[in-house]
This record gives structure tokens, sequence and C-alpha cells, in this order.
């Protein structure tokens, strides 16, 4: 796995929960709660969907507004996911 030169950022979470002793433990810790890798890369597959359905694409800028939420993090990886630039 090449973290440092070839891999784009929106496919390491996807990596890490492939990886079969990696996918079931803890990725993110918020509040009471525990996502593992697994979850995450569930949730952030179910993001990218949302927005592409949405009618995203991966030209548009994206500005991602929530609250302080864990959720923040699996549309963080679905917006890295389909492609789409961060907003300048």
């Amino acid at each position: 796995m090449d973290l440092a030169g070839r891999t784009k950022l929106g496919e390491i979470l996807s990596m890490q929960a492939a990886r079969a002793h990696v996918a079931q433990t803890p990725a993110l810790y918020f509040a009471d709660e525990v996502h593992t890798y697994a979850q995450l890369e569930t949730a952030s597959a179910g993001a990218a969907r949302e927005l592409h359905l949405r009618a995203l694409h991966t030209s548009d800028a994206v500005a991602l507004a929530l609250p302080n939420v864990s959720a923040f993090i699996a549309y963080l990886f679905g917006i890295l996911r389909i492609g789409a630039p961060s907003c300048r």
C-alpha cells in the first residue's frame, strides 16, 4: 500500500476498510460513539451516493458545513471519494 505517493486521499479509507485485520478496529472516536473503518467506509459510500444523486460532479467545488457531528467525517470522505475539489 503506497500512502505517500500515488494514493488519493479519498481512497485511503476504502483501502483501510478492505484490510481484514483493520476493518473492525476503531477509526473514529466522537463523544460517546466509536466507529470502525468498515462503518465509516459504509457511511462514506452512502454520502458519496447521496451527493451523486444530487448531481454533484468531480468538477464541482464543495463546501461542507455541518455542526460538530460524526457525520462530518463520512461526508468529507464521501466528497473526496467522488473526486470533487474542496472550496478555495
